[in-house]
């Protein structure tokens, strides 16, 4: 579970863990909000289409209720399509995050890989608490490392406390395949890293 205790061990700075704390926070606090109201708007509406079932003569029940039935089924895919896509977005928070920090065995994710490796990952893997916190994170890193592992770099200290944000950087060493996978673009821009690698 990437808890405080958890990002402690890992020897995150407490400016970095709250950092990542709030990241995960600020996308789920967003998507209870937005299911809160979405929730409560639905039950009302159902609550008046049970009123003017309950109203209307038997001669036109049968129709009326069809069509009523029919919105309603309209509007709970609605929901449960946007709470699909919510759920998702707080997901790939919580992902980016816990690639970021890494683990001690294989380092972190290298930015130049994350857009690619979040765009196309299984996310019924990841499972979130009611806070938006990775119940599975050790299974979730697994995963990556298997699917991204060449992207992995281990976190080199620069002479400073490792705990500042300008004391470590990431430098995972490139493989062919890495280089294989990556555009010219990123490329471009990792040009030291990549240079090493040939």
């Amino acid at each position: 579970m990437l808890s405080r205790a958890a990002l402690k061990e890992m020897g995150i700075s407490p400016e970095q863990m709250e950092r990542i704390m709030e990241l995960h926070g600020s996308s789920v606090e967003a998507l209870k909000a937005k299911t809160n109201a979405t929730r409560e708007k639905l039950a009302e509406q159902v609550k008046m289409l049970k009123k003017e079932l309950s109203q209307q003569a038997e001669g036109s029940f049968k129709e009326q209720y069809e069509a009523l039935a029919k919105d309603y089924d309209s509007q709970k895919a609605t929901m449960e399509e946007y709470l699909a896509k919510e759920t998702n977005t707080a997901k790939d928070a919580a992902v980016k995050a816990l690639l970021l920090v890494g683990c001690k065995e294989h380092g972190q994710l290298h930015p130049a890989a994350l857009a690619k490796a979040l765009a196309d990952y299984e996310r019924g893997l990841v499972q979130l608490d009611s806070d938006g916190t990775i119940l599975n994170p050790d299974e979730v890193l697994e995963y990556f490392v298997k699917h991204w592992g060449e992207f992995f770099g281990k976190v080199e200290a620069k002479g400073v406390d490792v705990g500042s944000s300008h004391g470590a950087s990431a430098r995972p060493a490139y493989t062919k395949e890495a280089l294989a996978k990556m555009s010219a673009a990123e490329i471009n821009k990792n040009w030291e890293l990549v240079r090493e690698a040939l």
